[in-house]
């Protein structure tokens, strides 16, 4: 039976690598280390698939009060999606209470790291810190395996796999994805010249208004300036803790770009672009889909929703995430911990935070969704989706957040790689790459 299951699993990804590979990019060579597999390499898939048996892995199932910890943006409406699971499941009648608990991803996977038998039993994390809680999780079972790949799109089902030693289990449940795009006051700049960032660096704005805003602090945005300019973290597909190259000539020409055009990108963080675009003195910004709701609560029908602008012509890349629940290894009840993260992660329920707060879904089936397709919104991430590069999962990453974003807030308010002059020292700058890529590899 599991080899026959494997062989259906290794078709229906097979299927849709061909799909979304066809236009790839040529991959970089590299040797994996010991034990590790190429992920791609699907013809030995029945060899080193590992697809855990229902029978004797769940464990016991006397525990009774079960705990969610879900992100504090999404309390509300998990609140309402385990009541209605409870009720389904006639849990109360059983003993059995559900607790939900908000809970920060940052804050969530530090604390299940450092404590996991005190952790919730079904947990929600974005897909790039699976590598650091890995031995802690609790794989997918087969028998709710087939329906999460069928579901998934083939990044999805790659941002839930754990490549670890040679294994090939899938550890998450992904319930909505993450990208960059572009947000854009209507009333000061115009669908044609949002395409381009030098028509956007253009506009001849008067003080206070400002034509571009990003968090430049933040690593998970700046990033995109590296990956748009050639660089990929960790490789092609962010599997080879031996590949980074962010210290090449097209990572130094990022930087100086940035530094070339600092004085036109403003350093802001989210909800201070909402209340910046609510006064009307911001016209674009970049942001995930997920933070959009508040920006159409200021701006209403003068927000704009775009694919990331080019650079020189050329598309900007963005890093992608995926947030999915996982289950504890430590719970008391895994198959009811396993049928909840199920449960929150499904299409109904997907589709529910789209229409309540505009969260996109992961779900493949639900983009072909016609209410779904005429979201400004869902139009814009999509289009964006086509220049995408999915976060690393894994533990190595850790290593890239901070280093990153020292770098691109530094060359920003120009405090590094800056001549007396103010112009760029490239020298300084390769220095401070050189050394990016050493802490980024832990050398």
């Amino acid at each position: 039976m599991k080899k026959i299951l494997c062989v259906i699993l290794s078709l229906i990804i097979g299927a849709m690598f061909f799909v979304a590979c066809d236009n790839e990019r040529e991959e970089e060579e590299f040797v994996l280390p010991p034990g590790w597999t190429d992920p791609l390499d699907l013809s030995r898939a029945p060899e080193v698939w590992e697809l855990p048996d229902r029978d004797g892995l769940l464990g016991a199932t006397t525990q009774t009060t079960l705990t969610v910890w879900a992100a504090t943006r999404d309390i509300a409406v998990i609140q309402q999606l385990v009541t209605q699971f409870s009720n389904e499941q006639n849990l109360t009648q059983q003993g059995i209470i559900i607790n939900v608990t908000p809970m920060e991803e940052v804050d969530a996977v530090t604390r299940f790291r450092d404590s996991p038998a005190h952790a919730a039993d079904v947990i929600s994390l974005p897909h790039d810190q699976l590598g650091a809680v890995r031995p802690l999780l609790f794989p997918v079972v087969e028998d709710v395996l087939i329906d999460l790949i069928y579901r998934n799109t083939p990044e999805a089902i790659m941002a839930s796999r754990g490549i670890h030693a040679g294994e090939f289990l899938y550890y998450g449940f992904p319930y909505t994805f993450d990208t960059h795009v572009l947000l854009y006051n209507r009333a000061l700049i115009s669908s044609e010249q949002v395409q381009s960032i030098e028509d956007i660096f253009a506009l001849n704005m008067p003080v206070p208004h400002r034509p571009f805003g990003m968090a430049m602090g933040d690593a998970f945005y700046t990033i995109n300036w590296f990956l748009t300019y050639g660089a990929r973290l960790f490789g092609e597909y962010g599997v080879n803790p031996t590949f980074a190259d962010f210290n090449s000539t097209e990572s130094l020409e990022a930087m100086r770009f940035i530094h070339e055009n600092r004085m036109s990108i403003t350093d802001m963080s989210r909800s201070a672009a909402v209340t910046t675009m609510g006064q009307g003195h911001l016209a674009t910004f970049i942001t995930g889909p997920y933070g959009i709701y508040a920006f159409r609560q200021v701006l209403g029908d003068n927000l704009g929703i775009a694919r990331l602008p080019t650079i020189n012509g050329e598309p900007m890349v963005s890093i992608a995430n995926y947030k999915m629940y996982v289950v504890n290894n430590r719970s008391g009840n895994r198959p009811l911990a396993m049928q909840l993260a199920a449960f929150l992660s499904s299409p109904e329920n997907q589709l529910r935070r789209f229409n309540e707060w505009n969260f996109m879904p992961s779900d493949r089936w639900l983009h072909d969704n016609q209410v779904v397709l005429e979201n400004d919104m869902v139009q814009a991430v999509i289009s964006q989706s086509k220049n995408i590069f999915p976060a690393p999962s894994i533990p190595q990453i850790q290593r890239f957040w901070d280093p990153a974003r020292l770098i691109t807030s530094g060359v920003h308010a120009g405090t590094m790689a800056t001549n007396a002059d103010g112009s760029f020292n490239e020298q300084q700058m390769q220095n401070h790459l050189d050394d990016l890529v050493e802490r980024i590899l832990g050398r």
